[in-house]
């Protein structure tokens, strides 16, 4: 199941409920042996969540350059409770309102559990590779 139908809420969800996606977070990352191993110093993102955090923190904290540390990542997990939060969401993704919040829990998780100091986001998506795989390559166009 999606992590958006699991845990798809209003922005600022209740610690038990964030307690509850960090233990799922946990879960699915204890049960892969590959991901076991070295701390990481960052690790890099695809996707609107990070995509609409990046542009969010640069809203409330000023230019960051697509990366978010863990902390700035807690920080705008913060502000998701308040009205400025709020409303620079609306203004970068209004449609991220129900899931912006657990969304930048996994992320944060997912930094806990690898050991990681930042975040980066990666512009093009998984979409973007497949299109530049099967079809670009396919029809000899050049990037």
């Amino acid at each position: 199941m999606a992590m958006k139908r699991r845990f798809s809420m209003d922005c600022g969800p209740g610690e038990e409920r964030r307690e509850e996606i960090r233990a799922f977070v946990r879960e699915q990352l204890d049960s892969c042996p590959a991901l076991q191993g070295e701390p990481l110093q960052e690790l890099y993102v695809m996707g609107g969540t990070i995509r609409a955090a990046v542009a969010m923190r640069d809203l409330l904290l000023g230019p960051g350059e697509g990366q978010l540390s863990c902390a700035e990542l807690e920080q705008l997990f913060g502000s998701l409770s308040v009205r400025e939060g709020q409303e620079a969401l609306r203004q970068v993704d209004a449609e991220r309102i129900r899931t912006m919040g657990s969304g930048l829990i996994v992320m944060q998780s997912i930094c806990e559990y690898m050991g990681a100091g930042r975040v980066i986001a990666v512009r093009s998506g998984v979409r973007e590779g497949y299109l530049w795989k099967n079809v670009m390559k396919a029809t000899s166009c050049s990037r």
